[in-house]
């Protein structure tokens, strides 16, 4: 026995050593007597008797000597000045000590012998005190993880927990090992449980005092966070009834908050994401922008973001087992939020459901007096007379009706197989709970929903806060005993996890533990290539398919490898491979992975080939995949065709994964060229081109036609594929009155009678005038708007080039009336809010009316829209509508100047009293900051609503520094990043300024000049010193496009300049 570790326990009063034994507090003077000690007792190779000295010098020297990068067990006998030779020897000992220090060792996947000892001192204080060693971002990284590991099931030995955290991108470089992880998580776990017994240091120096109280502080801040509500699936169920019998339909659809706060989304970078989209089942539902961005003390950026923008669909469940919902930042990143109802109703057990209208939900706290349950065999209830057979998705349930159930009723359920006893309620509980779901990068879809090694759980009272991960349970498919939650217990199969929320209510999901199964494909060719199965556990069988063929080639303990072949030339191209894992005692799991083979091709639903000359809808995007093989890089090219011409043809050229991904994917790089060359929704020759190897595809916001036939006065369909004629249209198809200035009547939208023979009719007595013929919001395939006019009771139409020089100068017709009449006027100003109501509602172009067009072609006129709408209570309609007008219009309401604003709120304000008017002015900024909010970042938002106010001060703006240009240039990054066309999709435009704002003595690319003059062009037009922005001619207009291009892509840059300039 060693004598230096019975005296120091001694001279502390202690009978055992403390636990973790950093604990013991030693000293600089015991510390160097403890090297002296291990020197000493190596040389007379003393080792059996020396076992805890070494073990708490592996403590003490990782807090006192570590400095960074890799350790070794010879680099910390160098410590003491023990010979390499030597320092496995003592190793060894110190582990064996581990044992009678009563010390647990680590266990991940086996025993960590080393890390438990050295992980004995704690928090290597010797590194972290280094200067400028990036402790700060240390600091940054502990607060974000206590945030993430909130929402986690832990398992706080297992140090790959961190390394999938996003908050790792704080942590510096030589922070990123195994064993500072496991600090990390030491550190975490203490926080988090409350625990400041398990902080791994002393809070005895002003640093580490004040980390604790940070991340403490961190800790009550997540427990309060609250948001509206977090985002969740609705889901409804409706019972059909046929002579087949009574199916059972679920649907569901996204219930999209108004604000979401970065936090909530793992990965969100929310300084640089000023804006995401949302994709349900890969077809977009809402829009998102930043309004507030917020920095704590401790640097740290947070935000708010507030929906612009959202379509309400609803889906039906086709039987998926979780619910894909997809973010898609503007930065190109895509994540994976948690969302609340996304994992699929448990069928697995009896449910209750609430009648609501003509559905039934499961809604959070709602009750209702008329309920169902829906149940399978074997379960079955004593208490239920009223049952009847039902089918969902092909499998047979039953539902039982209950007419009159009130809340404190129960309908008790046994399972005649298990002896399981269960209560169905009718309540739901007032908490929600978020299972996160699983990402296997080969899985395209399963039966089951999955579940690996690390449980994502998060839970919501009803008010939207969070309240901690609950009590988790499991349990075995077969079993009836109810355990805690640990990965180390399931075994693969059927698990049942149950919640327990606070106030005992619970939920229970069933999922599919896989441990660590696995699929890879190789050796990829045009129709064959090899997939192999990696599992432990269990029998893997392919799946038959039609046009495919397998061969099992090698067979392993741990794997199945096939030779998997396709049929070539056929019109079926299967997009995925399908297996099934047979495991006793469990259904048979059956998996899908993303085709093999070698190349792209486009599909359209599961394997449709698409022809070439197919014109692809953007309502249409969630049914086309793009396959891609796995390994070789593939790239597809996308670029514009249209009448209108362009100085430079730009081509967008994308980098495509392996696997299946949503055309929807792609959406951004496909509005980037709509956005540059104009959204030419009127011109029938304009398509974005989608090139897949030799194939080419056109993209096109409206794919359908209607033409006028003279003979039976009725309007036809077509569509704008190649070579198309005459098509029996399936959708609704409304015309709206055009209503010109100085008429009395309003614009009003009627359906058109639907005709045995496919065409459109007007409605008898319809009366003469002009009207735009345009499809129903939700129809797939949707028609151009297209005036047609009734004149003498007949219905006629002209030709497109006839059309165009007629709307040119009807919108200056509009525009003279505008400006002619204050804003006042009903048969003109009144008109306006009403067509944007009308085009907003049936998600026209708002271009289609001209009163839109002429009322936004000029800052004057903008200003007077905006005091009209604020008059008719109807901002609003223009907050949902903003975003597409300034696109589609070329112009942004930022584009004005203070005199023009102030002007014109004089003008209508002339007879207010003093108080009406200072009412009427805070109403009319607060609608201002409102749509400036929707428009801009924040900040902007705020400093440029002051500005057009008059609430700003003009002082001369500061020069750019060449550190700031230098910045901006870099920021310059467009889609093509290959060097043979690096940047070449950003367009460029010359544009010449009054004032120099930078050193000329900087060299830029055009597109970099382009990018950096943009906002400064706009603030010369702003402080009157040249108007050359505003006006209709072709070359404004293309100017205005590309400004906002750079506006809306390269926001940071824009926005920054802008408000350099405006201070």
């Amino acid at each position: 026995m060693g004598l230096f570790f019975d005296k120091l326990l001694e001279k502390r009063g202690l009978n055992s050593a403390p636990i973790p034994l950093w604990k013991l507090d030693v000293d600089d003077n015991e510390y160097e007597e403890l090297k002296l000690t291990v020197k000493d007792a190596v040389s007379r190779e003393a080792f059996w008797n020396y076992g805890k000295e070494f073990a708490l010098f592996y403590a003490e020297s990782w807090r006192r000597e570590y400095c960074g990068g890799w350790i070794s067990k010879e680099i910390v006998a160098s410590y003491a000045k023990v010979p390499d030779d030597q320092a496995e020897k003592m190793f060894h000992h110190a582990k064996l000590a581990l044992s009678s220090l009563h010390i647990p060792v680590i266990r991940q996947n086996n025993n960590q012998f080393f890390r438990t000892l050295l992980l004995q001192g704690g928090l290597p204080m010797a590194y972290v005190q280094l200067k400028d060693n990036g402790f700060n971002r240390f600091k940054l990284f502990l607060k974000s993880m206590i945030t993430e590991l909130s929402r986690l099931s832990v398992d706080w030995e297992d140090v790959d927990v961190v390394k999938g955290l996003s908050c790792l991108r704080y942590l510096p470089e030589t922070y990123k090992n195994d064993n500072i992880y496991a600090v990390s998580l030491q550190i975490a776990r203490a926080i988090n449980e409350e625990r400041d017994d398990l902080l791994p240091y002393k809070t005895d120096t002003v640093e580490l005092k004040k980390l604790t109280e940070m991340l403490k502080k961190e800790r009550e801040r997540v427990k309060k966070l609250i948001i509206t509500h977090p985002l969740s699936i609705n889901w409804t169920f409706e019972v059909k009834e046929s002579e087949c019998g009574s199916e059972g339909v679920f649907r569901y659809s996204l219930d999209s908050v108004k604000t979401i706060y970065s936090d909530m989304i793992v990965g969100l970078n929310p300084e640089e994401c000023f804006q995401f989209d949302l994709f349900v089942s890969q077809q977009y539902v809402a829009t998102y922008k930043k309004v507030k961005l917020e920095t704590d003390d401790y640097g740290k950026k947070s935000a708010i973001y507030k929906r612009v923008n959202s379509d309400n669909k609803e889906f039906t469940w086709n039987g998926d087992s979780i619910i894909d919902v997809k973010l898609v930042c503007d930065t190109d990143d895509e994540l994976f939020p948690s969302v609340i109802n996304s994992c699929a109703p448990n069928l697995t057990i009896p449910q209750m459901l609430q009648k609501k209208g003509n559905r039934y939900v499961q809604q959070k706290d709602y009750a209702s007096v008329e309920c169902i349950s829906l149940y399978r065999k074997p379960w079955r209830s004593e208490c239920i007379d009223d049952v009847k057979d039902i089918t969902i998705g092909g499998d047979e349930y039953r539902i039982a009706i209950f007419p009159e159930v009130s809340e404190s009723q129960f309908i008790p359920m046994v399972n005649m197989e298990t002896g399981e006893e269960i209560e169905l309620k009718n309540m739901t509980s007032k908490y929600s709970v978020v299972f996160g779901g699983v990402y296997l990068p080969w899985l395209e879809k399963s039966s089951h929903a999955l579940l690996t090694k690390r449980l994502f759980v998060d839970v919501y009272d009803e008010g939207g806060m969070r309240s901690g991960s609950g009590r988790i349970m499991c349990r075995q498919r077969g079993s009836l005993e109810w355990k805690e939650y640990s990965d180390k217990i399931i075994r693969p199969g059927i698990v049942d996890i149950k919640v327990i929320f606070p106030d005992g209510s619970f939920d229970v999901k069933t999922f599919y533990y896989i441990d660590e199964l696995n699929f890879e494909a190789f050796d990829a060719a045009a129709n064959s290539a090899r997939i192999r199965c990696n599992l432990n556990w269990g029998n893997v069988y392919a799946v038959k398919q039609e046009n495919v063929s397998y061969t099992v080639e090698q067979t392993t303990n741990h794997s199945v490898t096939w030779n998997v072949v396709r049929t070539p030339n056929t019109l079926k191209f299967p997009s995925t491979c399908s297996f099934e894992i047979h495991n006793p005692g469990n259904p048979a799991l059956k998996i899908s992975i993303p085709s093999p083979y070698e190349g792209l091709c486009l599909v359209k639903n599961e394997d449709e080939l698409v022809s070439e000359d197919t014109v692809l809808s953007f309502n249409e995007f969630s049914q086309y995949r793009i396959l891609c093989s796995e390994g070789k890089p593939h790239s597809m090219r996308i670029s514009y065709t249209g009448m209108i011409g362009q100085e430079r043809p730009i081509t967008i050229y994308q980098k495509v994964k392996g696997g299946i991904t949503p055309l929807s994917n792609f959406e951004d790089s496909i509005n980037r060229l709509f956005n540059v060359n104009g959204v030419n929704s009127f011109d029938r020759t304009s398509a974005a081109i989608l090139t897949l190897g030799d194939k080419d595809y056109r993209i096109r916001y409206f794919t359908m036609d209607s033409a006028l036939n003279v003979l039976s006065e009725t309007i036809e369909v077509h569509s704008l594929d190649t070579g198309a004629g005459f098509v029996n249209y399936e959708g609704k198809i409304f015309a709206c009155k055009i209503v010109e200035p100085g008429e009395d009547t309003e614009p009003s939208v009627f359906q058109l009678d639907h005709l045995d023979c496919g065409s459109f009719k007007f409605p008898n007595e319809t009366e003469d005038g002009d009207y735009i013929v345009f499809s129903d919001v939700y129809d797939k395939h949707r028609l151009i708007p297209r005036l047609y006019h009734i004149i003498n009771g007949h219905l006629g139409d002209e030709a497109y080039t006839v059309r165009s020089a007629n709307k040119k100068q009807n919108i200056d017709v509009w525009i003279s009336e505008l400006t002619h009449y204050g804003v006042e006027n009903e048969k003109t100003w009144g008109l306006v809010p009403q067509y944007i109501e009308i085009a907003d509602r049936w998600r026209l172009p708002f271009r289609t009316f001209n009163a839109i067009s002429a009322s936004v072609s000029s800052p004057v006129l903008m200003t007077k829209l905006l005091l009209r709408l604020l008059m008719d209570d109807k901002m609003d309609a223009l907050s949902s509508a903003i975003l597409k007008i300034e696109q589609e219009c070329a112009m942004a309401v930022h584009w004005n100047r203070t005199d023009i604003v102030m002007e014109q709120f004089l003008q209508v304000t002339k007879d207010y009293s003093q108080r009406q008017q200072m009412k009427f002015f805070q109403d009319f900024k607060d609608a201002l900051h409102n749509i400036m909010t929707l428009t801009l970042d924040a900040d902007v938002a705020d400093l440029m609503t002051r500005f057009l106010c008059g609430n700003l001060e003009n002082v001369d703006a500061d020069l750019l520094t060449n550190a700031e240009v230098n910045d901006f240039k870099r920021r310059a990054i467009g889609k093509n990043t290959d060097e043979s066309n690096f940047n070449s999709d950003l367009p460029i435009l010359h544009l010449n300024l009054v004032h120099s704002y930078y050193s000329a003595a900087i060299q830029m690319l055009p597109y970099q000049e382009t990018l950096i003059k943009a906002p400064l062009y706009v603030y010369e037009y702003t402080q009157k010193w040249k108007d050359r922005l505003w006006g209709t001619s072709p070359e404004r207009i293309k100017r205005r496009r590309i400004i906002n291009f750079y506006r809306l892509h390269y926001k940071y840059t824009y926005y920054t300049i802008l408000v350099k300039m405006l201070k």
